[in-house]
């Protein structure tokens, strides 16, 4: 006998959810907290917080700049996937040596060289994008 109503009841209290939600929804404002537009940080207490250093038009980024972490992070990261493909390409080459034509070690040491070669090129794809958003921060 209700299975029939089951909808229009979910629908209802859905209804009655989003009504009130909208009505109790508060107020929210944006606030510029670092000063006037033009001059950003100038009415701050710390002039030199990471916050006032990221909105100068000239002036060092400790996290985005190129001595800041997130670009020194990449770096390294991109140097150990660097080194860990060419391993991985040395290690599939001699096992495809030692393998002695047995067709599933030859197929597996060539998967291992494959997949390190793509995994290189995606490695190098995402360190070249990471460059070019970190060029436009």
């Amino acid at each position: 006998m209700f299975k029939n109503l089951k909808l229009p009841m979910v629908l209802v209290m859905f209804l009655i959810f989003l009504g009130s939600s909208m009505f109790f929804a508060s107020r929210v404002q944006a606030v510029n907290v670092l000063g006037s537009p033009g001059a950003p940080c100038s009415n701050v207490i710390d002039n030199n917080s990471s916050v006032c250093q990221d909105n100068q038009p000239n002036g060092p980024n400790p996290i985005f700049g190129p001595g800041g972490i997130l670009t020194v992070a990449v770096q390294i990261l991109a140097i150990i996937v660097g080194a860990a493909a060419v391993i991985v390409i040395i290690i599939g080459g001699l096992r495809m040596v030692v393998s002695n034509g047995d067709p599933s070690a030859v197929s597996s040491a060539r998967n291992a060289i494959v997949f390190s070669l793509v995994g290189l090129a995606i490695a190098a794809v995402a360190q070249l994008i990471v460059a070019f958003i970190l060029d436009k921060v």
